[in-house]
């Protein structure tokens, strides 16, 4: 049986030191991905929100233009 023994080396001080460069560089790169997709999801209520406001536009003045159509065709 190989004899193991219990003691910290440089090798293990590097592995770990890598190890916590690459999680933060991950952690990092998570953080900068999330921002950029609520920043995205932001545009995209700002789009819809200016859309409905269009569309609610729209409807109105077409039933505007149906109200006058109707009154001018009444005998």
């Amino acid at each position: 049986m190989p004899d193991i023994k219990n003691q910290i080396t440089i090798g293990n001080l590097l592995q770990i030191g890598a190890m916590l460069v690459v999680v933060a560089l991950a952690w990092a790169t998570l953080d900068a991905r999330t921002t950029a997709f609520v920043q995205s999801v932001a545009d995209h209520e700002t789009r819809l929100r200016k859309l409905e406001v269009d569309v609610l536009a729209g409807l109105t003045r077409i039933d505007g233009r149906l109200a006058r159509i109707e009154g001018s065709s009444r005998p």
